[in-house]
């Protein structure tokens, strides 16, 4: 913006670009999913049985249908909790979030090797989806939307996560399909793949646990040695 005599000021913010708005946040909430190793994890691990276990009474249609209802589950739960954090009902900090997914991812995991979990996997995607939703909730934080736009900014965003999840399920299918053709590849395949997902879950655990305990500790040894 050019100031001259003759336009000695600006009104910025007096209009919101709906389209553009839209734009933005079903572009975030795909960056979210593809930006997001834990996101993209925990999606892998949930989907896995259902595209490598092989079940003569399960066609191809049910069987899709059920992934689509998977990922919906955990997209709503998602939204929900990114929602509550919009509006301020609550906050969660990354500190007690961060753990908590490597916790899903791990027992995801595990469960894929030794079932353990209720069987519904609905279920399962749904609750575990209300922990992941932590981890972006508190890096959103209020927006300063009308009530309009942050509905529809809200909408979008979780459009955005559900199309990339769709796509990364319709990107697999082929190699399930493959895999499920010849069951004792498709047996080993889903162990292996669990196992190392949970080695990796246990690692993120551990690191995100020790870095704010290692603050804490320096916090408090800072402190005695102020106080001595």
């Amino acid at each position: 913006v050019v100031f001259a005599p003759e336009h000695v000021s600006r009104q910025f913010g007096r209009t919101v670009d709906r389209p553009a708005v839209m734009r933005e946040f079903f572009g975030s909430g795909v960056a979210h999913l593809l930006g997001g190793a834990d996101h993209l994890l925990f999606i892998v691990v949930l989907l896995a049985p259902a595209l490598l276990r092989p079940n003569p009474a399960l066609g191809n249609v049910a069987r899709s249908l059920g992934v689509i209802k998977m990922l919906t589950a955990f997209t709503i739960a998602h939204a929900t909790t990114l929602t509550f954090a919009v509006l301020g009902v609550f906050s969660v900090s990354p500190v007690v979030a961060e753990p908590a997914i490597a916790i899903t991812i791990a027992m995801t995991a595990i469960d894929n090797i030794r079932p353990f979990l209720p069987r519904r996997r609905i279920g399962l995607a749904f609750g575990f989806g209300l922990v992941h939703g932590m981890s972006i909730s508190s890096s959103f934080g209020p927006m300063q939307l009308s009530p309009g736009m942050l509905a529809l900014a809200l909408l979008c965003f979780n459009l955005g996560l559900e199309a990339a999840q769709i796509t990364i399920a319709l990107l697999a299918a082929p190699i399930g399909n493959c895999l499920r053709t010849t069951p004792a590849a498709s047996w080993r395949v889903l162990p292996t793949l669990s196992g190392a997902a949970a080695i990796i879950a246990v690692i993120w655990f551990a690191q995100r646990v020790e870095e704010p305990a290692w603050r804490l500790f320096e916090s408090v040894q800072a402190s005695v040695v102020s106080i001595s």
